[in-house]
């Protein structure tokens, strides 16, 4: 027991001070504890008044003084008989509470009594925690206390009593034991700066304060301020946690208790709300950023203030809160001019005008302009920091605004761009895109550093031959060569090329060194050309090489026209820059050597040019070597490059000069230090937050502290190299301290590792920043502008800056009293709403719950950014159709968008119309099949997780992806990322293949009659051969020797016969044993030779791996059983052995695509397997698919067996031996609990269900999980007695004698005392009457059938389902996180493929389709066309052939030997078949390009939201149901791992969605446009869709207001950073004051949280008039019988609540006339948007509250009854054709509309083709 302190004087202050403030509080705990009161809680005022010294000593000493406190509160004046031992004394209300995030060691808060507010973000259980553990001695018996704390458990390390080490047993009963809780308390949103992150505490409680709040509630929590060091591993850190031991929790329920409103503040609100105009001022006060959308705007501001929630009389509320819903982006297109340069991923800057005019092929319409599709790659910014090739998607062409924005960097680089177009800065610790009319000059934005390059070398120049008989050939190499690009580069530096008329001319070079004439003229003789040397001019020094050759004129001026302009129009050619790097480098050594210039004076080079255009191309050429240069203008109309700093080393390192005298030059500069100050990174400001979290000093971080403070102040950025040097300090303490890394900054936010790596990203990545040197507003030139959207990363690289394409955010968020903004991403677990979630918050791993944003925004806003979300596997998982088929989803994919409508996405696509059904779980745990309605696939994250089975199935999947378990009975869905070993998921006992009526069979019920195949489906003989394939055999496939087949090598003569034998039967032709390929341990080889064979087996889904990459035959899961049985045994007798010992069958491969494959073909006969991983040293590794089961061994036996004899023999042995209880992976987990309570029900012993007693009670116990197989043995038992209770109860129904009764009361178990309840007699009675009284035979007859009627009314479904469901269940056995790569191996074919249209070999023929495609065939003369057609691969026999001509003819026309009339004719047929191959090159390119990036997909399977892929059911969608709990009953509830809560959400939804391709379209119903169910978007209050419309008065009015924001931040940036500007501060405010907010944010935050807590508005009848006037003319316009219904009564409660709104808006106490017109009017806008059928005109609330309008509904009901009436006519249904032809001239629907309906009925699952055209109802 503690010790009583031992300052008498203080514990006399502390009685006093009870006598005189709190003796009735004493008396009233004295009376209630310890049952219901257990605390004293004493006021700070109170203390403080009574003794200052006293009250200010207990909160810096609180742990001794409360000792005092208590010890007083123990020697109080109390009755004898009252004791208050173990009462505690809880200090409250202090006068100061302290931010958790402004809690620092320097302010001496640690070991004080501090307050702190927020709100609970996580509680856990309230658990019970040992405070002193009794140990009692096994030895000896002497019992020894142990006081605990929360330092980690003690134990005795002696018994006091035999002085021996134990050993000791823990006795509950003499431990004393308290509650304990711990919750994570974080700063409420309304204390915070807008968008500012929280932060929090982790705050321990101890005995009666623990279970007061729950997650969401708003605390005031006072405690003792503690310090915890982190350890890592066994090691402790220098880092220590803060956290508090709870001392009182206050719940606060005022509306905004942070917001702190003076009189002053009141005296301003009420003068504001009084103003005639004082809506105008509210809408110009949100985001005065973005011009216009009034409505909008007055909307938000509504949404702030929110209606009156009302409590009704009999306790039910009506919320008041509005949601609001915004569709689309209200920002301005985000383009720069058609002349910015973008860099292309091969090195080329092309105009963006260029590259988004050639992409316009089907440009689709906006308000403003046109957009379309592109495929073409960039350099793209990845969130690494480096610069990787990114697919650009799309090109956005845009009318220009009335003015730009120039923007010039230090080094020279200008990029003009609309205001809004961003650009890429660093803010508050990350790399952020901000609009071009944010920026500020003096700030730095990102520019690459280096430029990754995928040019190619090759030469496709043309040039015209000279027809001079004795001219000298020009002899070009066919790609490039360095001597060649350093040719060029002489000639673009100091030469000069003229060509004449006459198709002659010549080119010159003048220099004056030796060596640059010399490798001039070495190149020309490596042309074979002629060429002289000229003596230098009177007064000159330099020599002149001239060629006359008119064939390389030719060349240079095709290479590019501009080598023959004068020095202002230079460029270097495209092709060079094209290139690849090596001739890049080549190019620019040899120009820099004609044109640079090495300093005499300091460490650089420049070089001067009359072009710009030329310098940036030779800018864009050294940052493909890493190179950075300087470009600016110069006096004389020209412009420098300078080359200086780390950049002159690295060029002279990787490309340096000809010349010896520039690399003396420059060698002299070598040993010269470099200028630290021209690489600078803007990163100092967020160092200290990283260091103190770090535990480091400021000396501590690499540099001298003189040097390093200055970054963190802000003063100076650091170099690179001075970063790079922090960063390894930072790396350095992480790695000392790895708990750190994990832990966060602020709660929520990035974790110290992932700061520091981005720091390090910095350092090491490709981009460099810039200083910006001015902003200058300009006209445009022209009439467009420009934007690409790239994949990914949203970036690509203009005029050398790295522009952005993302969209504008939300500013309402920063102006809410209380405010949560989040992402939909987050709505697994708790992000968006709530969530019991299992981790280590509390001690160990345990269930705690999780407060989401709707929770922490109660009585606030929440806005949420994305309310759908990505969820996929990987492409290379096999779903399981319903057809039988078993195909990779990546495939499901590719073929499903053949035919299905493709919805582009930024980050992927999404294919609707899909042709597929899919197998997937009901809530009741059946299988069935339901269509498949979309399939998504998006661009791969770069990590992902994989989920590995005990029984070998693997999946992987994006970290949130959703997995099924099986937890306590239930079934709980987690993101992968949370699986952990253990779990166990829902895996498939057998997939039903699908019977000829449309039905499924059972695994019992495929027999052998229904393992045929029909004359369309693949033969057995051909599975067969795919089997021996997939073992022991393979495809060759050998374009360039001209060899194809199959083979197949073995060792047994009789698979190799009957692999004969399928050949014959399958192809017709008999098979070869090359007798080369026999072997002297007797295996051969048997050959099919042919490519039609080759492909055959191709096409059947194999491909051309011979070892771990084969792949599982797609087109086996799609045939009859009986093909599937062929396919199984011949790979079985290939690769499978029968293990006797074990009484096993395993089968071997080293491909586990190929056996999960096998895996689920087996489940359709009821064959359950496992996969087996065996790694074997330097070999590959090996799968192993075993059949365990005794009754899969059976039916393997039945269904499949073997060819071979002696494997079959051993099958026969096996299944004759295995007993029916023998693998323990069949198991039911954690279902003890269910049988004992159905036992318990069924009143049976344990001995009474059918197993031997042991055995059951450890399944009832859960110390074993129950198999399948006993569990259908107590399933049987537990039957077996129902139906004996069914037969009793209908026995003693009728009189009966006392033997019948005794039976039957032995048979249950039943008591005399039992059948004495509720009747007249006594169990002595009973006892001594039994078998006498007539009286009592017939009351116990009545009770005993009461008795059993309860054991046959016992509901066995549970059980049934556990047992004889259509799912088990599988341990998880790892949890990986693994990269992205997904390798398709379909690319393979397709290059061969691709090969063969174009004639040309595999390796080339992707990069021969794209040069040929980047050219449009050209023919005027026969020469011409013969190179087209020989381009094209098209022969003349080809060209013969189309023409009815003979081959030699069209040869002789060719070679002009016959002259022919018909040249029109044959370039007419070349022509079609150069559109043919060109078509089919195109479609190839687009599937190799979309097959090469790793990708990830999922499936939407409407109603059970759950597909089966490698054998898991795995989830494919977020359940909104508690979303829509907490928007319409603004409350959330939470059951789960007993946790039973209920949550308060009572705030405002501000949501954004994203519609189809940006924009919304007004013909599409709103449910068609964004991925939200039409439940959910019902509860919106308001739906905007934010259009940008042109319109010339609104948009000079736009044009004008941003002219003077612009104009506001000039005039305040020159007065802040020009000492001696001409602009006096009053004209600054003066100009100012016109485009600032009319209201100041932070007084318009509180002018809504004193509306909100002082006004409560009602409604007059003139308001209530117009309300109701609107509702009931609306709903009037749907009187007619079938017309729709306009608006729902949910309309009419939002127009209460906005008219509420309205008048907190004035302070009002009345809702008027006048907020009702205000109101109405908005609303109806809303409506005549969203809640118009585009079809008819009409309003149709149904498009909102059911995604589908009247119209549409009664279209389907109409064709549905007419497919009924159809197929009463057919037998076999209603066919495809007479149903389109009947709805025409019946319904009136055209053939599109009938076609569009029938794929949504079979969507639904309404109607199905029982064959192919031909529908029936279901």
């Amino acid at each position: 027991m503690a010790q009583a302190p031992q300052n008498r004087d203080l514990t006399e202050r502390f009685i006093e001070f009870y006598r005189n403030y709190y003796r009735e509080e004493i008396g009233t705990l004295a009376q209630q504890y310890p049952k219901e009161k257990r605390s004293l809680y004493i006021d700070y005022d109170d203390l403080y008044r009574f003794d200052a010294e006293l009250a200010d000593d207990y909160i810096t000493k609180p742990g001794q003084y409360q000792e005092y406190a208590e010890e007083a509160l123990r020697l109080f004046d109390l009755p004898a008989d009252v004791k208050l031992g173990q009462a505690h004394v809880r200090m409250r209300n202090l006068p100061d509470t302290v931010d958790i995030r402004n809690i620092r060691v320097n302010d001496d808060h640690i070991g004080t009594l501090i307050g702190v507010q927020g709100i609970v973000r996580k509680a856990t259980d309230v658990r019970p925690k040992i405070t002193e553990a009794a140990f009692e001695c096994q030895r000896c018996g002497t019992m020894s206390y142990i006081p605990q704390g929360d330092g980690g458990f003690q134990e005795p390390h002696e018994c006091q009593g035999c002085e021996r080490q134990g050993p000791f047993r823990i006795d509950f009963d003499q431990s004393n034991f308290v509650d304990s809780q711990k919750l994570r308390v974080q700063e409420s949103p309304e204390g915070l700066r807008g968008g500012e992150t929280p932060q929090s505490i982790d705050i321990n409680l101890t005995d009666d304060v623990t279970g007061e709040v729950t997650a969401g509630d708003h605390v005031t929590a006072v405690g003792i301020l503690h310090i915890e060091q982190q350890t890592s591993g066994n090691e402790k850190t220098p880092v220590f946690d803060y956290y508090m031991e709870g001392i009182s929790l206050a719940i606060e329920d005022e509306e905004f208790e942070d917001m702190e409103i003076t009189d002053e503040d009141v005296a301003q609100i009420v003068e504001l709300s009084n103003k005639p105009d004082i809506y105008e001022e509210m809408t110009d006060s949100v985001a005065p950023a973005i011009y216009g959308y009034d409505q909008e705007k007055l909307a938000m501001i509504l949404q702030l203030f929110s209606g009156v929630t009302k409590h009704l009389p009999d306790g039910s509320r009506i919320r008041g809160d509005l949601h609001m819903l915004l569709i689309g982006d209200p920002g301005t297109g985000k383009c720069v001019t058609g002349d910015t340069r973008v860099t292309l991923a091969d090195g080329r800057d092309v105009p963006i005008r260029e590259l988004v005019e050639s992409n316009l092929d089907d440009p689709k319409p906006i308000d403003d302009g046109v957009w379309d599709s592109a495929n073409f790659e960039v350099p793209s910014l990845a969130p690494d920091g480096t610069l990787t090739s990114r697919q650009a998607t799309k090109v956005w062409k845009r009318e220009a605004p009335d003015h730009l924005l120039r923007i010039r960097t230090n080094t020279g680089r200008e990029l003009t761009a609309t205001p809004s177009h961003p650009l890429f800065i660093r803010d508050e610790g990350m790399t952020a895109a901000v609009r071009s009319d944010e920026l500020t000059e003096g700030e730095f934005v990102a520019a690459p550093r280096s430029l990754p390059m995928t040019g190619t070398d090759d030469l496709a120049v043309e040039f015209r031959r000279s027809k001079s008989y004795n001219a000298v050939r020009l002899d070009l190499p066919d790609e490039w060569t360095p001597w060649l690009a350093r040719l060029v580069g002489y000639i673009v530096a100091e030469g000069y090329v003229e060509q004449r008329d006459d198709a002659t001319g010549f080119v010159s070079v003048t220099n004056n060194d030796r060596e640059v004439l010399d490798d001039v003229a070495d190149a020309f003789d490596r042309l074979g050309l002629n060429y002289f040397e000229r003596s230098p001019h009177d007064g000159k020094s330099a020599r002149e090489i001239i060629c006359g050759s008119g064939e390389f004129v030719s060349f240079l001026a095709n290479l590019s026209p501009s080598l023959l302009a004068g020095s202002d129009s230079q460029r270097i050619p495209e092709a060079v820059v094209s290139a690849s790097s090596e001739t890049g480098r080549a190019f620019v050594r040899a120009f820099i050597e004609g044109e640079g210039h090495v300093s005499a004076t300091q460490r650089e080079i420049t070089v001067a040019s009359m072009s710009r255009e030329l310098l940036e191309d030779v800018r864009t050429l050294l940052l493909a070597s890493g190179i950075s240069s300087q470009l600016h203008p110069r006096h004389n109309g020209s412009y420098r490059l300078r080359i200086s700093g780390d950049d002159f080393a690295r060029y002279v390192a990787r490309i340096g000069f000809i010349t010896e005298r520039k690399s003396v030059a420059c060698d002299e500069y070598a040993a010269v230090e470099e200028n630290t100050n021209s690489d600078l990174v803007p990163a100092g400001g967020e160092l200290r937050e990283l260091r103190e979290t770090l535990g480091l000093t400021q000396a501590d971080c690499g540099l001298p502290r003189s040097t390093y403070q200055h970054y963190e102040r802000g003063d100076r950025n650091p170099s690179r190299e001075s970063l790079s040097r922090v960063v390894s300090s930072f790396e350095d303490a992480l790695r000392t301290a790895d708990s750190v890394g994990s832990s966060a900054l602020a709660d929520g936010g990035m974790s110290v590792a992932d700061h520091v790596s981005e720091l390090r990203s910095l350092v090491d990545g490709d981009i460099g920043w810039e200083r910006i040197d001015s902003i200058e507003r300009v006209e445009p030139a022209e009439k467009w502008v420009y934007d690409l959207e790239v994949e990914g990363t949203h970036s690509y690289v203009s005029n050398g800056l790295v522009s952005h394409n993302s969209q504008m955010l939300s500013y309402i968020r920063n102006i809410a009293p209380r405010s949560v903004y989040t992402s939909g991403k987050g709505s697994s677990s708790a992000g968006l709403t709530a969530a019991a979630v299992r981790d280590d918050f509390g001690d160990g791993q345990q269930w705690t719950l999780e407060a989401g944003a709707l929770v922490l925004a109660d009585k606030g806003i929440a806005a949420v950014d994305e309310l759908d979300k990505m969820r996929c596997v990987t492409g290379d998982s096999l779903v399981h159709l319903a057809d039988g088929g078993i195909k990779r989803i990546r495939d499901l994919a590719h073929d499903a968008a053949c035919e299905g409508s493709i919805e582009e996405l930024p980050n992927g696509r999404t294919i609707r119309n899909v042709d597929a059904e899919a197998w997937t779980m009901t809530e009741d745990g059946r299988l069935v099949t339901r269509p498949v309605t979309a399939i998504h696939e998006y661009d791969a994250p770069d990590e992902l997780t994989q989920i590995t089975l005990q029984s070998g199935e693997q999946l992987t999947a994006i970290h949130d992806h959703p997995f099924i378990t099986f937890e306590n009975g239930e079934r709980v869905e987690k993101p992968a990322a949370d699986v952990s070993p253990g779990d166990w998921v829902y895996v498939p006992c057998h997939l039903s293949p699908r019977a000829t009526d449309g039905g499924v069979l059972t695994a019992e019920s495929t027999a052998e009659a229904t393992i045929t195949a029909t004359e369309d489906e693949l033969s057995p003989a051909f599975g067969a051969i795919l089997g021996y394939l997939s073992g022991d055999g393979n495809v060759y496939y050998n374009r360039e020797a001209g060899s194809y087949g199959i083979r197949f090598t073995n060792k047994e003569e009789e698979l190799l016969a009957d692999f004969e034998q399928v050949c014959r039967d399958t192809f017709g032709v008999e098979p070869v044993r090359p007798p080369s390929e026999q072997r002297d341990d007797g295996v051969e080889t048997v050959r099919l030779p042919g490519r039609e064979y080759a492909d055959a087996v191709l096409d059947a889904g194999m491909n051309l791996e011979i070892y771990d990459g084969k792949a599982f035959p797609a087109a086996v899961s799609e045939a009859s059983l009986a093909a599937k049985a062929a396919f199984v045994r011949a790979m079985a007798d290939s690769e499978g052995c029968v293990d006797t010992d074990s009484g096993n069958v395993k089968i071997s491969s080293s491909s586990y695509e190929l056996l999960l494959g096998i895996k689920s073909l087996l489940l359709e006969f009821g064959v359950t397997t496992q996969i087996q991983h065996r790694e074997r040293s330097g070999k590959r590794n090996l799968y192993v698919l075993a059949v365990t089961a005794a009754d899969s061994l059976r039916r393997f036996n039945r269904h499949i067996g073997f060819t071979l004899e002696r494997k079959q023999s051993a099958l026969d042995e096996v299944c004759e031996s295995v007993s029916g209880d023998r693998t323990i992976l069949d198991v039911i987990p954690n279902c003890g609990g269910v049988l004992s309570s159905l036992r318990e029900s069924l009143r049976l012993h344990v001995s009474e269900c059918g197993l031997v007693d042991s055995t059951y009670c450890n399944f009832e116990n859960e110390d074993a999980n129950i198999s399948f197989s006993c569990a259908r043995t107590v399933l049987d038992a537990f039957e077996s007695r129902m139906s004996q209770a069914e037969s009793d109860v209908s026995q003693l129904s009728e009189p009966c004698d006392w033997a019948t009764i005794s039976i039957v009361k032995e048979r249950y178990h039943v008591s005399q005392s039992e059948l004495a309840v509720g009747t007249s007699f006594s169990q002595q009675q009973i006892s001594r009457l039994w078998g006498t009284d007539d009286e009592l035979r017939a009351v116990t007859r009545g009770r005993l059938r009461e008795i059993v009627e309860s054991v046959a009314d016992t509901d066995l479904e549970s059980i049934r389902r556990l047992v004889r469901g259509d799912v088990k269940w599988r341990r998880v056995k790892a949890v990986e996180t693994v990269d992205e790569s997904d390798a398709d191996d379909r690319i393979r074919l397709l290059k061969h493929e691709l090969a063969d249209l174009l004639g040309v070999e595999g390796d080339a023929a992707v990069e021969h389709a794209q040069q040929l495609l980047d050219h449009e065939p050209r023919a005027d003369d026969w020469s011409e066309l013969r190179s087209e057609l020989e381009r094209h691969g098209v022969s003349f026999a080809d060209i013969a052939r189309d023409l009815d001509v003979a081959g030699s003819t069209v040869s002789r026309w060719f070679n002009g030997v016959v002259e022919t009339d018909r040249f029109t004719d044959v370039v007419e047929v070349a022509n079609a078949r150069f559109s043919d191959i060109r078509s089919d090159a195109r479609r190839l390119l687009d599937a190799i390009g979309s097959r090469s990036k790793p990708k990830v997909y999922d499936l939407t399977v409407e109603g059970t939201h759950n597909f089966v892929a490698n054998g898991m059911v795995v989830h494919n969608s977020e359940d909104r149901s508690a979303m829509h709990e907490a928007l319409e009953q603004q409350q959330i509830s939470v059951s789960k791992a007993g946790i039973n809560a209920t949550l308060k959400s009572r705030c405002s939804l501000l949501g954004a969605a994203n519609p189809k391709y940006g924009r919304f379209d007004q013909y599409e119903s709103i449910g068609e446009q964004i991925d939200l169910e039409p439940a959910l978007i019902s509860r919106f209050d308001l739906i905007f869709t934010v259009t940008d419309n042109p319109d010339p008065d609104t948009d000079s009015e736009l044009a004008e207001h941003i002219l003077k924001t612009n104009y506001a931040g000039e005039l305040n940036t020159q007065r802040t950073n020009v000492a001696n500007s001409e602009f006096t501060e009053d004209q600054i405010d003066a100009v100012t004051d016109e485009v600032a907010p009319t209201i100041d944010a932070e007084l318009l935050r509180k002018y809504i949280a004193y509306a909100k807590r002082t006004c409560y508005p009602t409604m007059t009848e003139e308001a209530k008039n117009v309300i109701r006037d609107f509702y009931v003319d609306f709903r009037a316009r749907g009187a007619d019988e079938d017309a729709p219904v306009p608006v729902t009564a949910r309309k009419l409660e939002a127009l209460v609540r906005l008219g509420e709104a309205s008048a907190r808006v004035r302070l009002s106490d009345k809702v008027t006339r006048e907020d009702a017109e205000r109101v109405t009017s908005i609303v109806e806008s809303c409506l005549r948007d969203i809640g118009m059928d585009p079809e008819t005109g009409e309003f149709d609330a149904d498009i909102v509250e059911t995604g589908r309008s009247k119209t549409q509904r009664d279209r389907i009901k109409n064709l549905l009854e007419l497919i009924r009436t159809m197929q009463e006519e057919y037998e076999e249904g209603a066919p495809h054709e007479e149903v389109v032809e009947r709805a025409n001239t019946e319904l009136n629907m055209d053939e599109k509309t009938v076609i569009d309906q029938l794929e949504k009925l079979k969507m639904k699952g309404d109607i199905y083709e029982p064959r192919g055209d031909v529908y029936r109802a279901t």
